[in-house]
């Protein structure tokens, strides 16, 4: 997947969702699950379960969890 890809999807769950020290602004850092079963990683301020997003970014494997990969998205759309 390159850069410009979409990611289409309903939010199912919020596993993780904690302002990134490393970010200044202090923009909370989202891990969550898409009802397809897909993982999304990105920043997001005020996430919704069951809400409809669009999400833009690409594919990468997870460090710390090998064989799988998650949707990092820059940034996204309701």
């Amino acid at each position: 997947m390159s850069a410009s890809e979409t990611l289409d999807g309903v939010l199912a769950r919020i596993n993780y969702h904690k302002p990134a020290p490393w970010n200044p602004a202090g923009t909370p850092r989202l891990i969550g699950r898409l009802t397809n079963g897909k993982t999304v990683i990105g920043e997001m301020r005020k996430p919704v379960e069951g809400e409809r997003y669009r999400f833009w970014g690409e594919e990468k494997p997870q460090k710390n969890r090998p064989g799988e990969t998650a949707f990092e998205f820059t940034h996204y759309d309701i």
